[in-house]
């Protein structure tokens, strides 16, 4: 009889946390969105080459092709290979593109998008964080913002929920909403190049106890940088939550690959020693 009555509070206990869960979902998405990427005009090419900003990139971009669609992120914008290949989509997830805080002020890569972008392009940001924000108006540039949020409510309602744009899974990475993106716009092979993820390798801790990172980018003209990993608040970061930070990045790739093959989009990962491990690797 107790046992019976645990199984019944817990069964309810847990009903109540999934409610509380998907009231929680539905003040962070804008249903006035639904369907936004859906309705967007199909790709009239199979291909999309998702663009990421990692050091690897800088030996292939100058010799990618014009057969693709291409989408950017963050800022590719401050390469000459932008004007080159005009991709047709950029993505932008960080607050701080937006919004600058002690870390970074990213205010200046959204003014430069717009003052070199000469060509139709679709530029995808976050409602939660661009609902205060105006843009400047552009003929070549469209704003679409997406719900960006996540959902841990009851698991039925999940499915109808990416298919119409209401929620994503767990994106902690630019490159997660990039891929969901290519997923639901309709692209049939995805080719991801500049997507390492492999931060723990540079990551270590000096003489102060200080967890620090050998940063790089493709689109830096100088050597790479040693930085302090602080948080929004300034505060150093200790080591295991470093790499905590870093561990809940990997999950959303594994639910992206089930999304992908039930959508029947095949995603290559063409980086060189990524860590991403979810997605079939391609030399190219």
């Amino acid at each position: 009889m107790l046992l019976k009555l645990k199984q019944q509070i817990n069964k309810y206990c847990q009903r109540r946390n999934e409610e509380k869960q998907y009231a929680s979902f539905l003040r962070y998405t804008n249903t006035a969105l639904q369907d936004n990427i859906n309705n967007l005009p199909r790709p009239e090419k199979s291909l999309l080459r998702i663009l990421g900003n990692g050091d690897s990139l800088k030996s292939v971009v100058d010799t990618m092709s014009h057969e693709c669609d291409y989408m950017v992120m963050n800022s590719h914008v401050l390469h000459h290979s932008y004007q080159e290949l005009k991709p047709r989509y950029y993505v932008l997830a960080d607050p701080a593109f937006f919004h600058p805080n002690a870390c970074y002020d990213g205010t200046e890569i959204l003014r430069r998008i717009f003052e070199k972008t000469k060509w139709k392009m679709t530029l995808f940001v976050s409602w939660e964080h661009t609902r205060d924000v105006e843009f400047p108006p552009s003929e070549w540039v469209s704003i679409l913002r997406v719900n960006q949020c996540s959902y841990r409510g009851p698991e039925q309602y999940r499915e109808y929920l990416y298919e119409h744009n209401l929620a994503m899974p767990e994106v902690n990475n630019v490159l997660a909403s990039a891929i969901y993106l290519a997923i639901y716009m309709g692209y049939h092979e995805v080719e991801m190049y500049g997507v390492e993820h492999s931060w723990t390798k540079d990551i270590y801790v000096n003489d102060k106890n200080q967890t620090c990172i050998r940063d790089s980018h493709f689109y830096d003209k100088k050597e790479a940088q040693d930085n302090v990993i602080i948080n929004e608040y300034q505060r150093p970061l200790r080591f295991h939550e470093v790499l905590r930070m870093y561990a809940v990045y990997f999950p959303a790739y594994w639910e992206l690959r089930e999304l992908a093959d039930k959508h029947h989009c095949q995603i290559y990962n063409c980086t060189p020693n990524s860590f991403i491990d979810a997605f079939d690797r391609k030399k190219t």
